[in-house]
């Protein structure tokens, strides 16, 4: 049975360690990979000759290390306070198969695992292999393994067998298990292309990319946007973004400036330390405006400038002073003034919610997945594969999913979702997701 010999390995290797939300930048997993040339993945329309080339490309040298860099913060790291929100750069902390620690792995420690864990990918090499073989194979790799040691696999196969495991499934397989394969091997910049992509091009709809945009650091969101752009013949993402805004002023205006990558990365609107006196200037301000039924144009500008060019450090000490200050959250005080449904008001939304308690600000998006759907269920999915390595367990356990259910209608809607309506659409996308998610 698909998945079977590995239920227990991913159990264990799934617990959320005490030091579960460590500070790390977008999509959240312990360190961000430098892309290496390729091209992130494509939709279901990527042709299957096109990664029958990338197949057959020449095997590249295994890497001495894949280089790191920091993102912007991005998920329950903020919890503590404003004394407690350190940037953290994190070298694995989840469980290493095998007992391995550290954050890279040389090429033995990549065969160990493997050979251990994932005994199906070497079938790959010895043709014929049954599509169920190659299934088993990437499922296998993918319950076993954390994003940053896909990263090492890939590596792997591709310098010392010449074999793309990205392009592999995107040719060998289809449908919603293809999606869910080609993201879990990906690295975080090529996840949040290809949702951004999917976004504007599939769904065509603005509040599936906030929770994307609104928890992503100017530098970060440059990259995904350069990417995108060295695509000859495309249109900038930018522009395919901004044409989704055109009936609200406002919201345009936000995402002009959180597009333009001006968000900053430190502490504060411009680095350094985070200032109280601007920090109140800031309170105040707002302080002033949510009681005011009519704003000018000035008071927008001045709105929009604060929620998309100040850093997520300095939004968080910000709330806590209006909370302070007013007896009241600043996201409560927000929601009197602006409608959370739709637009600007969901966009603050998703900020305030991701650096106030950014475990629920996932918790929540999941749901929103459940009934949102979007193309080939990704709003749903992709939640479950991004915090697979850090709260997804928490966060299924909120809902009561391990102890008879809180909520008995969140509960069926979860079970429901992957156990019914993605077993009718793909029989081995919900098998995976169901051993993910240990139902």
């Amino acid at each position: 049975m698909l998945l079977s010999a590995h239920a227990n390995y991913r159990h264990e290797r799934r617990q959320p360690s005490c030091d579960a939300y460590e500070h790390v930048r977008t999509l959240d997993d312990t360190s961000l990979f430098v892309d290496d040339g390729k091209e992130p993945y494509t939709s279901s329309s990527s042709s299957s000759s096109s990664a029958t080339q990338a197949h057959s490309k020449a095997a590249q040298p295994y890497p001495d290390r894949l280089q790191i860099e920091g993102r912007a913060p991005l998920h329950g790291e903020v919890e503590g306070g404003a004394e407690g929100y350190e940037q953290k750069r994190t070298t694995g902390t989840t469980h290493k198969p095998g007992g391995v620690g550290g954050g890279e792995w040389s090429k033995t420690q990549v065969v160990k695992h493997c050979q251990t864990h994932c005994p199906h990918l070497y079938a790959l090499l010895s043709p014929p292999c049954s599509v169920e073989q190659k299934k088993e194979a990437f499922c296998e790799l993918v319950c076993s393994t954390n994003t940053r040691q896909r990263q090492y696999v890939r590596a792997y196969f591709s310098a010392t067998h010449g074999i793309d495991l990205v392009h592999y499934a995107e040719k060998h397989f289809h449908g919603v298990f293809k999606r869910l394969i080609v993201y879990a091997l990906s690295t975080p910049l090529e996840r949040h292309l290809y949702l951004l992509t999917i976004a504007v091009k599939k769904m065509k709809n603005i509040d599936s990319i906030l929770p994307l945009l609104c928890v992503m650091d100017g530098a970060y969101l440059t990259r995904v946007l350069a990417m995108h752009n060295a695509k000859p013949l495309e249109k900038s993402l930018q522009s395919q973004i901004l044409k989704l805004t055109a009936h609200n002023s406002m919201l345009r205006a936000f995402l002009t400036s959180v597009l333009s990558g001006s968000r900053a990365s430190g502490n504060s609107g411009g680095g350094g330390n985070v200032r109280h006196a601007a920090v109140m200037d800031d309170v105040l301000f707002l302080t002033r405006i949510l009681r005011q039924k009519q704003w000018s144009e000035t008071d927008e500008a001045q709105f929009v400038d604060i929620f998309s060019r100040r850093s997520f450090r300095y939004l968080k000490r910000m709330a806590i002073e209006f909370q302070i200050l007013n007896e009241t959250s600043l996201l409560e005080e927000i929601r009197k003034g602006l409608s959370f449904a739709q637009d600007i008001g969901y966009a603050i939304y998703c900020i305030l919610l991701y650096i106030g308690d950014a475990h629920e600000f996932y918790r929540k998006l999941l749901m929103k997945g459940i009934v949102d759907g979007g193309h080939k269920h990704i709003l749903f999915w992709r939640i479950i594969i991004d915090r697979m390595d850090f709260d997804l367990q928490a966060i299924l356990s909120s809902y009561g999913l391990y102890d008879g259910g809180k909520s008995d209608a969140e509960l069926y809607n979860i079970s429901h979702t992957i156990k019914v309506k993605l077993y009718d659409k793909d029989l081995h996308a919900s098998k995976l997701l169901s051993k993910i998610c240990n139902l």
